[in-house]
Order: C-alpha cells, then structure tokens, then sequence
C-alpha cells in the first residue's frame, strides 16, 4: 500500500512539474509576443498580460507540490538542522499537521471562489473564459501539494539540508 501511494505520488508530482513547466515556457513566449507586438508592430495584445498572470499562477500552484515533496522550505530545513534528534520525529509530525491544515484551509477557501464567483465573473482581456479557470488553480494545487507532503512524510527527502553547507 505505502509503495503504490509513493508511485502514484511521484508520478502525480512529476507530472505537475512538468506542466508548471511547461507553463512557464508558455507564459515566456507569450511574454515575447507581447514584446514584438507592442514595440515592434505598435499593435499591443490586450489579452496576453492576463493570461500570462494566469499561467503564472497556474505555474506557482502545479510547483508547489514538488518543493513540498523535497523539503525545500528555508525555515522548515532551519528548524529541522537546529532540532535535537529526538525532537524531529515529533517536528515532522507537528510541520505535516500545520501544512496540510493550512493547504487544505486554502483548497476550501479556492473551492468557495470556484463556487461562488468562477461562473460569474469573467477575465478581463479574455472575455469569453469565466475566472473559474483562474480561481481552480487554488484548490487543485492544494490536493497535489497535500499528496505531496504525505508523500515526503513517507519518504522523507531533506534534499536541501544534504547539499546546505
């Protein structure tokens, strides 16, 4: 049971970085036609600063599980190289009690946006999309980041302390 939930956690994991990834060359492309076109063509695209907003939000919440999975959270590693070795079990425990309280105060507040004005309002520049597909990126994220830390709680990987001098 643990080995097949470390699989589908990796695998889960992985997948959303590559796509936050791949958002961010997404965003970045975007970035440079909204250069060439308002600079070199003198005809701006109103509709690519939101949607490189978008992205990059979308980016930041798909990420967010891979830095949880690897521990690399300054002050979470800060704690854990000062911790007396007794003490880190129960640290472990208290970090993974507090994050996945507040990812999942955070997924039902993104899911109360979704509800309550992700059909109603529209992005500004792209008129057509409803802000539902800005405000989904909460929630979604929080869910990846919180198989992520039962994950790292798992297989904890301090990949940050092992290369911290």
């Amino acid at each position: 049971m643990r080995k097949t939930f470390l699989r589908f956690e990796r695998q889960l994991t992985h997948g959303a970085m590559w796509v936050a990834c791949a958002l961010f060359a997404i965003a970045a492309c975007i970035g440079l036609l909204q250069i060439v076109t308002r600079f070199v063509f003198k005809i701006p695209t109103p509709w690519s600063e939101v949607t490189i907003r978008i992205l990059l939000i979308w980016m930041v919440f798909l990420g967010i599980p891979a830095a949880f999975r690897r521990s690399a959270m300054i002050s979470v590693d800060l704690m854990h190289r000062k911790a007396p070795d007794w003490f880190r079990p129960k640290l472990d425990i208290l970090i993974l009690a507090v994050t996945l309280f507040f990812l999942g105060l955070v997924a039902w507040w993104g899911v109360q946006y979704c509800l309550i004005a992700g059909n109603v309002q529209t992005i500004i520049g792209l008129e057509p999309l409803k802000m539902i597909w800005a405000y989904i990126s909460l929630p979604l994220g929080c869910v990846l980041a919180m198989v992520a830390m039962v994950g790292h709680y798992l297989d904890p990987r301090h990949e940050e302390l092992e290369t911290a001098t």
